[in-house]
């Protein structure tokens, strides 16, 4: 992809990063910014510019009806938020190559795919590094969204990933229990042992 070029997007480098399983690339926006997308997203022309389209194609809130919903807001609050390098959640999101799929630069576009957001629900992106994009976003609980947020730790046993108060959950134990076996060393899956059981790792008993 190297030197060529897709909308305004010309492919600059590849980079050593993966979203959704695809290679992320460095582009060149003919705006002049440069921007991290990932390749199959620009070649199937999802993405076509780092962001800068949709400021020239932004219409008034006024002529789509919708400013007076909740979905307006919180896709207001997605485009702010990696696009906007003085919104305070920029460098979480655009600052670390979070961007939205050229799709959804339309706020009708993103009304259409998630209709009117649910009450007591947020928008979650399934991958947390991946894109805001229709197949990659849902409506999700809060506890959910903080179960996927970067600060999380997520722990990988046989074929299973989950944060660490997910295993504590499955396992029926108390959240504080289990980081504090972790902390002292003990391995899955003793860590995991219920608490009237005796775990004799590393000199520590639960």
């Amino acid at each position: 992809m190297t030197g060529v070029k897709y909308g305004r997007l010309t492919g600059v480098a590849p980079t050593d990063k993966y979203r959704s399983g695809q290679l992320v690339w460095t582009f060149k926006c003919d705006c002049g910014n440069d921007c991290e997308c990932d390749g199959h997203s620009v070649r199937k022309g999802n993405t076509r510019s780092c962001g800068c389209l949709e400021t020239e194609t932004k219409r008034s809130p006024k002529s789509h009806g919708l400013c007076s919903t909740k979905s307006y807001w919180i896709w207001k609050c997605m485009m702010q938020r990696c696009y906007n390098k003085n919104n305070s959640s920029y460098k979480n999101y655009g600052a670390r190559g979070i961007y939205v799929d050229e799709r959804w630069h339309d706020v009708e576009r993103f009304f259409a795919d998630m209709g009117e957001k649910p009450d007591d629900l947020t928008l979650e992106r399934v991958d947390n590094d991946g894109p805001y994009s229709p197949d990659n976003c849902k409506w999700g609980t809060r506890i959910e969204q903080a179960n996927n947020t970067r600060q999380n730790v997520r722990i990988q046993y046989g074929d299973e990933e989950m944060t660490i108060a997910q295993w504590a959950k499955k396992a029926d134990i108390p959240y504080s229990l289990l980081s504090s076996r972790l902390d002292y060393g003990i391995q899955f899956p003793f860590c995991l042992l219920p608490m009237n059981l005796k775990v004799e790792m590393c000199g520590v008993r639960a």
